[in-house]
C-alpha cells in the first residue's frame, strides 16, 4: 500500500548523490526517485550492511533543486540495497520542478 503524502518523480536515468550518516563515509548512491517528502536510492553493491541504516539521520549532499544546502532526513525504510529517506523538512520544490529535473537527465 503506498503511504507517499507527495508525488514521487522517477528517474530513468542514474543520477548520483552523496549520503552522510554519522560515524561514516560519505556514500555515493543512485537517485531513483524523488519527492518534496523524501527520495529513494541504491546504495552501492560493496555497501555493507544496509539495514544497520534503519532510522538513521542522513544529509543529503548535491540535489540539484536544493542549491548547495544539504538536506537532511531520516531513514525509513531499507531493502536490500535500496532505502527510502523522509526529509526533516519537505522540499520547498513543487513537483512541476522536480519532473523538469528528472526530463533534464
Amino acid at each position: 500500500m503506498e503511504r507517499r503524502g507527495h508525488t514521487r518523480i522517477a528517474l530513468d536515468l542514474p543520477y548520483f548523490i552523496e549520503l552522510q550518516f554519522p560515524g561514516l563515509d560519505p556514500v555515493s548512491a543512485i537517485l531513483m526517485d524523488v519527492s518534496s517528502g523524501g527520495l529513494q536510492v541504491a546504495l552501492p553493491p560493496q555497501f555493507p550492511n544496509p539495514s544497520a541504516l534503519q532510522g538513521l539521520l542522513a544529509q543529503i549532499l548535491h540535489l540539484p533543486f536544493c542549491g548547495s544546502r544539504p538536506v537532511s532526513g531520516c531513514v525509513a525504510w531499507v531493502y536490500q540495497q535500496q532505502l527510502g529517506v523522509q526529509f526533516a523538512t519537505a522540499l520547498e520544490a513543487n513537483p512541476v520542478d522536480l519532473e523538469a529535473f528528472a526530463q533534464s537527465l
